[in-house]
């Protein structure tokens, strides 16, 4: 199997990153027909309102310093860095906790989900899983331990479809899907923080607490340009379901969720690869030239890559979930074809907007952010304001943000386009929010 991958350093971590994830993905979508049979379309609602309050917290968990983790170039800094995370991370958790206890009720009640209501007290504690394993896999990414990251794609999509196939066929309900989607995060912190070696655990726990606030004020970016960028990239993909379930109830917002999870695939499977192993590269790139022909060549590929796996769900949509999931899903497969342009265009954004951190324009990635969350803010204000079918709002999104992607590539085409590396020594930089 070693034989069969490319001798390229970079593309045999793509290869092994997208591998892993394939497999994870692969257990995901096999098990889709089975929990759509269990479950029905209110559940799934269900299910996308708290996946949606889960991934927007968790972007912002380790604020995220966890993306200076692999860049920085003092291995004592690495390690403070993991731990700043870490602390960052306990703090959002009793945050979240404070929101779920003020706010947990009415939340449920605004979305006509009140099973959730309970449910959304699991919210701090899978926060902090994810915000521990961040950092932490971060460290990993670091030591050049891509395997880890490997394994760690695989494990969670494992747990969280076994939980929730066992809690479908024991009869739990609605609170199934969410109970055995709480099992992902809480496997892949456990796996991270188990699978360190001795000696790494060793000098991660003897960070001191004095370290810490020196490269807080150190690292400032993370927090000031990469925690909004972060928060509005997720909040593009995820509060749509939230807002569905509000206005058009939780089954539009079940078929807009499996919808987008379908999509998504190919951006899980190899764009989230390449900027992961884009992200232990990036230290190493030092020539304008390179960069050039690296993001010229994966626009291009990825551009081609996608048109030829996006679009059967274009054409077909409708007929091909209807046959796959079941008659009940026919209207997933229409918003998920009107979701192509916008999910296209995020294949191929994904990895080459890594080329902004390489010349420190971090503030580009929050300038596209901010017009991804317009596009959205549009559709769904314009849909408060006028009734409106829900696929039509949802075609407006996906306009917009397509829009937004598209602005995203102008600017970091001409920011590699205008150069400036220096090929001895390149300003230290953070890394730019990678999506999930």
């Amino acid at each position: 199997m070693r034989r069969l991958l490319p001798e390229s350093r970079f593309m045999r971590r793509i290869a092994m990153l997208s591998g892993g994830t394939l497999l994870g993905q692969l257990v995901l979508a096999g098990s889709s027909p089975v929990l759509t049979r269990l479950y029905g379309p209110a559940a799934f609602g269900g299910l996308a309102v708290f996946m949606s309050l889960w991934s927007i917290l968790v972007v912002m968990a380790a604020c995220p310093y966890e993306f200076a983790v692999p860049v920085v170039p003092d291995e004592r800094d690495a390690a403070g860095l993991v731990g700043v995370g870490g602390v960052a991370a306990a703090a959002t958790a009793l945050a979240t906790a404070l929101g779920v206890w003020l706010g947990g009720e009415r939340l449920a009640a605004a979305t006509d989900v009140p099973v959730l209501a309970p449910l959304l007290w699991l919210l701090p504690a899978i926060v902090l899983c994810g915000g521990v394993a961040a950092p932490v896999g971060a460290w990993s990414i670091r030591q050049g331990r891509f395997r880890s990251n490997t394994v760690n794609t695989v494990a969670p999509a494992v747990g969280q479809v076994g939980g929730q196939l066992a809690l479908g066929l024991a009869g739990a309900g609605p609170a199934g899907l969410v109970l055995g989607y709480c099992l992902g995060p809480l496997i892949s912190a456990t796996y991270f923080v188990g699978a360190l070696p001795a000696a790494e655990r060793r000098v991660l726990l003897a960070v001191r607490w004095r370290r810490l606030w020196p490269l807080v004020r150190r690292h400032w970016q993370c927090p000031v340009y990469s925690t909004p960028a972060s928060l509005l990239t997720i909040a593009t993909q995820m509060l749509p379901a939230v807002l569905l379930a509000a206005l058009y109830g939780p089954a539009v917002a079940g078929w807009f969720g499996l919808g987008q999870r379908v999509m998504g695939l190919p951006v899980r499977l190899l764009a989230q690869a390449a900027s992961v192993a884009f992200l232990g590269e990036a230290p190493r790139l030092r020539d304008d030239a390179a960069v050039r022909r690296l993001f010229l060549r994966s626009t291009a590929g990825f551009a081609a890559l996608g048109l030829l796996g996006m679009a059967p769900v274009l054409v077909l949509g409708p007929w091909l979930f209807a046959h796959v999931f079941g008659p009940a899903w026919r209207e997933a497969g229409v918003m998920a074809a009107l979701l192509v342009p916008q999910h296209l265009n995020r294949f191929v954004v994904m990895p080459v907007s890594q080329t902004l951190n390489i010349y420190g324009r971090q503030d580009l990635h929050l300038t596209a952010s901010v017009a991804n969350g317009a596009g959205l803010a549009l559709a769904f204000g314009l849909a408060c304001a006028v009734p409106m079918e829900a696929t039509t709002v949802i075609g407006l999104y996906s306009a917009g943000t397509t829009l937004a992607y598209l602005l995203y590539l102008g600017l970091s085409w001409q920011v590699v386009r205008r150069g400036g590396l220096s090929p001895v020594a390149a300003p230290e930089v953070e890394v730019a929010p990678l999506e999930s």
